[in-house]
């Protein structure tokens, strides 16, 4: 379910900037003047705020990452010229990387390189990383499950 206001009759589009977050980014943009599409969980504060231009109805990344990006393109698609994306978890860092074929020339975005966007949100990835480039980051232990596996 998409809520939108009307486009307007100018050139520029309605929206140009689409949220994939919590009320921290809606509110920076709206502080610049930017009003935004988000698609965020029910009851989130963001869906409320008077920088939210319209919300996308929400799917989470984790559960079907397939229709997540189906929405967005869907709504990329009804704006004049390509909104730019923001994103601020890891699931969503991890979707944009994974699928950004599809999402290229479609929304505005940045992402780092796909192995480097894998080994900063894979815990133990991210330690060897830390260890080959001798980044100052606090030791972390493995922790072992009560059946032998890994507990994380």
């Amino acid at each position: 379910m998409l809520v939108r206001e009307p486009r307007t009759a100018g050139r520029r589009p309605l929206i140009t900037s689409c949220v994939l977050g919590d009320i921290d980014l809606v509110r920076a943009l709206g502080l610049a003047g930017i009003r935004s599409a988000v698609m965020t969980r029910a009851g989130s504060p963001s869906r409320y705020s008077r920088s939210t231009a319209c919300v996308l109805e929400h799917v989470d990344a984790r559960s079907s990452p397939e229709l997540r990006v189906e929405r967005l393109l869907d709504f990329a698609g009804e704006q004049l010229e390509p909104p730019v994306l923001f994103y601020d978890g890891d699931w969503d860092a991890l979707l944009i990387s994974r699928l950004r074929a599809r999402l290229t020339g479609k929304l505005h975005f940045v992402c780092a390189d796909a192995e480097l966007v894998e080994s900063l949100i894979d815990k133990e990835r991210f330690q060897a990383l830390a260890a080959r480039t001798g980044l100052p980051v606090p030791r972390a232990q493995p922790l072992m499950a009560a059946n032998g596996g890994s507990a994380a």
